[in-house]
């Protein structure tokens, strides 16, 4: 059966001490074929510094697929691919829609176009998790999919964190624009970085697919 849903994620520096949410970094998405079947990984990326990411063929996806665009750019974007779908962005919790929400206008139709499209897989999946009586530590990804998917593996994040990765990648940008002239211990940060995002929006697919499979639906509603 195929499945249709866009699985989506941010990158950043994370809810500061004072509770508010910094701008994100990168947004990921994980797009199915028309067909429902196959997936390219797209990636859009808020930090002008980082336009030397989106040359390197040395990423994960395509270099056709990586842009440094505003947020709302890329949530028009993925909208399109959404309506030419006609399926969900689906994220592991509401921490993608609350980014979309604090850092676009209250009257902007791509905030209200997300908003739309927005579902949060966790308690579905959390509620799966309990239905079959399987043990999980917390209601984090990791934990979860390791639940209801045992044999999942993903990449680590990148050895610094991500938030700190975000930060030397910016000034590794603004020191050069040019890929080939950043250190080569930025340039396994970047890819580390991105192959980290590419896993999450991975794993949130493969918890879609559990979900959708134990409830017999095509797309989530």
């Amino acid at each position: 059966m195929a499945r249709k849903h866009i699985c989506i994620d941010f990158e950043g520096e994370g809810k500061r001490a004072d509770g508010t949410l910094p701008h994100p970094s990168m947004l990921g998405a994980l797009v199915p074929g028309l067909d429902g079947r196959g997936k390219t990984y797209h990636l859009w990326m808020f930090e002008p510094e980082w336009l030397p990411m989106t040359r390197s063929p040395q990423m994960e996806g395509s270099p056709a697929n990586r842009k440094v665009c505003t947020l709302e750019q890329a949530v028009e974007e993925l909208l399109t691919l959404a309506d030419a779908l006609d399926c969900r962005l689906v994220a592991f919790s509401e921490h993608e829609a609350n980014m979309v929400n604090q850092h676009l206008p209250q009257n902007s139709n791509a905030r209200k176009g997300f908003s739309e499209r927005f579902y949060n897989i966790r308690p579905k999946a959390k509620a799966l998790a309990n239905r079959r009586r399987l043990q999980f530590a917390d209601n984090t990804l990791i934990s979860l999919l390791t639940a209801l998917a045992p044999g999942h593996r993903w990449p680590p994040p990148p050895a610094c964190g991500v938030a700190e990765a975000c930060r030397r990648l910016r000034g590794a940008g603004a020191r050069s624009n040019k890929w080939r002239r950043w250190l080569p211990r930025h340039q396994q940060l970047a890819k580390d970085l991105i192959r980290y995002n590419r896993g999450d929006c991975v794993a949130v697919w493969r918890l879609v697919n559990r979900v959708c499979a134990h409830y017999s639906i095509e797309a989530l509603q």
